[in-house]
């Protein structure tokens, strides 16, 4: 997956998706407060890494960085994605 389109940082745009609104198009980067690690997953990982249920607040409160192990201070950005 090459990285795509920067669309929106819901914190810095008081924007909200949830998974379920997600296309084939989209890719979700998560992003630690602490260590900076930066992990890019796209549509179909992020519902099942996360559940369609999940809202973009829910994947920054409660995702765990594999670096530090951090929890609940991510910022998660919007990207869209080209698939060639």
């Amino acid at each position: 997956m090459r990285h795509g389109n920067y669309v929106a940082e819901p914190k810095m745009h008081g924007v909200v998706f949830h998974v379920a609104d997600l296309r084939h198009w989209h890719a979700i980067e998560i992003r630690c407060g602490g260590c900076r690690k930066q992990v890019m997953i796209d549509a179909e990982a992020a519902v099942r890494r996360c559940g369609k249920d999940r809202s973009s607040t829910d994947i920054e409160a409660k995702a765990k960085c594999q670096r530090c192990g951090k929890v609940g201070d991510h910022t998660v950005r919007l990207y869209k994605v080209s698939r060639n």
